[in-house]
């Protein structure tokens, strides 16, 4: 039998579970980022709507993502808030709120406990 030397592996998705915290953190980085580009509270969606928006926008960076997202939310509705939104600057503010919210949103996939012990 030979012995396991290393396990190398890429963790985003694949050992733990990020989707929740790649959502719930672009969520609360648009909500914060528009409430200071003063974009009325009524006009942003509550998580569960916002979600079903990142759902249909998902599939480039994540920068894309919040543009494609932010233009689908506003377009139809309340496109002049789109004038007032750097998607950049959005985007930047993404990693520290995930990492502040990383312990609340991202487990383990199912086994993953069992194969380190086992390993």
């Amino acid at each position: 039998m030979s012995i396991i030397k290393a396990i190398i592996s890429d963790a985003d998705g694949t050992l733990v579970n990020t989707l929740y915290l790649v959502r719930h953190g672009q969520y609360e980085a648009a909500v914060d980022y528009l409430l200071e580009r003063n974009v009325p509270r009524h006009d942003i969606p509550q998580y569960e709507e916002y979600e079903s928006y990142i759902n249909k926008s998902v599939g480039g960076s994540t920068r894309e993502t919040f543009e494609k997202t932010i233009r689908l939310l506003f377009d139809k509705t309340h496109k002049h808030h789109l004038d007032h939104i750097d998607f950049d600057e959005l985007n930047e503010r993404l990693q520290p709120i995930q990492d502040r919210i990383a312990p609340l949103y991202v487990h383990p996939f199912y086994g993953l406990t069992e194969l380190f012990g086992w390993a």
